[in-house]
């Protein structure tokens, strides 16, 4: 189903988020400016990192596009044909660990702007369901930060669009830098963010990668396919 984003109600609605965020974003400035002179960088992280939290969880973004429909396939095989690829900048699905409490919307690309309403799905990596790396990052300091809780042999959904994917953890490492090697011959779910947990300074360089083998979940491509 379609939605009209330019209707009245969606232009309104539109207006009072993006004045939210202007005042949200001032109000933090000036915030941590005052506890950086007053009580130095820690406790201003700390604050901050709270704060944005807080800002995202409680609605303050525009979450219009997070009413996708989700199809529960979870094996099988998809002809190419038939498969349709998410819109960049789109939501398609959901990144699921029941044990960590994580429920966050997935997009399509890994932009600042779909940061701060859920994770980002690298362009340069796989589908799921495509057999490859599938890279997906998130802020530690708001819709991952339940990782820090995340150990090995945890199970992780990818609900999305076309398909349900399971995955569990196999790995879980942290490196210097940005860098991944995208691997093109298993389909592995690689979920990184920042480290350590829970701070916003700039002077960060390490991240923390979970590294996830696909357990079950449908397969696009294969027989079939012309």
């Amino acid at each position: 189903m379609r939605f009209n984003i330019f209707s009245s109600d969606n232009q309104r609605h539109r207006k009072i988020v993006i004045v939210r965020g202007i005042i949200v974003t001032v109000l933090a400035a000036l915030i941590s400016v005052a506890l950086f002179l007053l009580a130095g960088s820690k406790y201003t992280d700390m604050m901050f990192a709270d704060f944005s939290y807080a800002v995202i969880q409680g609605g303050t973004y525009d979450d219009m596009d997070t009413n996708i429909e989700l199809n529960t396939i979870s094996e099988g095989q998809i002809k190419n044909e038939e498969w349709v690829s998410p819109v960049v900048d789109g939501q398609y699905g959901y990144i699921v660990c029941d044990e960590i409490g994580m429920n966050v919307p997935l997009y399509y690309g890994d932009n600042e702007n779909i940061l701060l309403k859920g994770a980002g799905h690298s362009v340069s990596s796989y589908f799921p369901g495509q057999g490859g790396t599938i890279l997906v990052g998130g802020h530690d300091t708001t819709f991952f930060g339940c990782l820090e809780n995340m150990k090995q042999d945890m199970k992780v959904k990818i609900n999305t669009q076309y398909g349900a994917f399971e995955y569990i953890v196999t790995e879980i490492n942290t490196v210097k830098g940005s860098d991944y090697d995208i691997i093109s011959d298993k389909e592995q779910l690689v979920l990184y963010t920042c480290y350590p947990f829970g701070k916003t300074s700039s002077s960060r360089t390490q991240k923390i990668i979970f590294v996830c083998d696909k357990v079950s979940g449908p397969v696009i491509g294969g027989v079939g396919d012309e």
